[in-house]
C-alpha cells in the first residue's frame, strides 16, 4: 500500500469509530482503537504515519512559539508567526482518531484547543449552515431582515430547557432554526450562545426584529425591534450571552404576534462593532418601523450572525400575547380583520 492511500485510510478511519468500537467505547473518556493492533496491516501502518506525523509537527511547535514571543506586538511578523503556530497545532492533531472521537461523542469539547474549534466551525459551516441560509432565503428573512449576509458566527437560541423546539414541535430547549414558537413560551428572554470562531475577544451587538409588524397608518408591515443590545464580548471561547443592564439600547418585549395577522417572523440578528469600540446605548429609540439599515449605517456595523423563528397568534397563546398588551406596552390589543400588505 503506497502512502496515498494510507494518508486516506488513515483520515477516513480517523473521523468516527467503527462499529466494533461501541462495545468496548461508551463515554468520551474510554476510547480506544477500533482495531486491536495487528488484526489489520493497513490500519496499524496508517496509525503509526499519523503518530510520525503528529510528532514532527509537535517538536514545530515550541519553535513556533518562540517566533510568535520574538515577533513586536500587533507587527505583520508577528500575526504571520501566530498564524503559523495556529494551523501548525490544528495539523498536528486533525488526524488523530482519538481527537475526532472525543470531538464526535463529547459536545463539550473545549474550544480553547484549536483542533476542537477548527472541527466545530467545519461541522457548523458543513451542516448547520446551509440550512440556516436555505431557509432563511426560503422564509425571506434575507433580504427582509438584511440586505446580504454571509455569516461567520454560529448563533443558537434556547427557552427554557427541554430536548428543544424544532419543526414537529417541542416544549422548550434550543430552536430549530426557522420553526414555530408559540408566543408563551418566549415571554422571557432567550438563551443566547454565539460562537465566532476568533480567539480575541470582540464586541457584538444584537438586535432582535419582527419583520411582519402590522403598520396601520401607513397600511403595511414593517420592522418593529423587540431587543437591541450592545457591547456583548464574545470570543471561540466565551460564547454565551450574558447581558448587563448598561449594555441594553431595547429592553426586551416578547413576541406578541397580533389577532388576525399571518405567522411573523422573529429575526435574531448578530453585528461585529467596528474595531470592538464600545456603542453608548441611545436613548429614544424608535421599536416601530425600525430600520436595520440605519442602525447598521450609524454605528459601522458588520452583520456576521442570524437566527429566525416564527409565530402566529393561537388560542394557546391567546392570554400571554393578551398579557403583554396590558402589562408591559399598556395600549388596547388590536384585532385585525383584514390583511396588510
Amino acid at each position: 500500500m503506497n502512502r496515498q492511500a494510507i494518508r486516506q485510510l488513515a483520515t477516513v478511519s480517523s473521523t468516527a469509530p467503527s462499529a466494533s468500537s461501541s462495545n468496548s467505547s461508551t463515554s468520551p473518556t474510554s476510547w480506544k482503537l477500533p482495531i486491536e493492533p495487528g488484526i489489520e496491516p493497513a490500519y496499524d501502518e496508517a496509525i503509526k504515519l499519523i503518530n510520525e506525523q503528529s510528532s514532527l509537527l509537535q517538536q514545530q511547535l515550541a519553535s513556533l512559539k518562540s517566533e510568535v514571543e520574538k515577533a513586536p506586538l500587533h507587527s505583520p511578523e508577528r500575526a504571520l508567526a501566530e498564524a503559523n503556530l495556529h494551523a501548525t497545532s490544528i495539523i498536528s492533531q486533525i488526524n488523530d482518531p482519538e481527537v475526532r472521537w472525543r470531538f464526535k461523542m463529547d459536545k463539550n469539547v473545549p474550544l480553547s484547543n484549536p483542533v476542537f474549534a477548527h472541527l466545530r466551525e467545519k461541522s457548523w459551516r458543513d451542516k448547520s449552515l446551509p440550512r440556516l441560509l436555505e431557509r432563511a432565503r426560503l422564509m425571506r428573512v434575507v433580504p427582509d431582515a438584511i440586505s446580504d449576509l454571509t455569516p461567520t458566527a454560529d448563533v443558537q437560541v434556547a427557552f427554557g430547557e427541554g430536548s428543544g423546539i424544532h419543526d414537529h414541535g417541542g416544549e422548550a430547549g434550543d430552536v430549530t432554526v426557522g420553526c414555530f414558537v408559540d408566543a408563551n413560551k418566549s415571554m422571557k428572554e432567550p438563551t443566547i450562545t454565539v460562537t465566532p470562531f476568533h480567539t480575541e475577544e470582540c464586541l457584538y451587538t444584537l438586535a432582535l426584529v419582527d419583520l411582519d409588524a402590522p403598520d396601520v397608518e401607513n397600511d403595511r408591515l414593517s420592522t418593529y425591534a423587540h431587543w437591541l443590545v450592545h457591547n456583548v464580548p464574545l470570543s471561540v471561547t466565551k460564547t454565551q450571552v450574558q447581558i448587563k443592564p448598561e449594555q441594553i439600547a431595547l429592553s426586551y418585549i416578547p413576541p406578541h404576534p397580533q389577532n388576525g395577522t399571518k405567522y411573523h417572523r422573529y429575526g435574531l440578528l448578530l453585528f461585529k462593532q467596528d474595531e470592538s469600540k464600545a456603542i453608548t446605548p441611545a436613548q429614544g429609540i424608535e421599536r416601530k418601523a425600525h430600520s436595520v439599515r440605519d442602525l447598521v449605517e450609524e454605528h459601522k456595523l458588520h452583520p456576521c450572525g442570524l437566527h429566525f423563528w416564527r409565530a402566529q397568534w393561537s388560542q394557546e397563546s391567546r392570554k400571554s400575547i393578551s398579557k403583554v398588551y396590558k402589562d408591559i406596552l399598556q395600549v388596547k390589543e388590536p384585532i385585525f380583520t383584514s390583511e396588510l400588505a
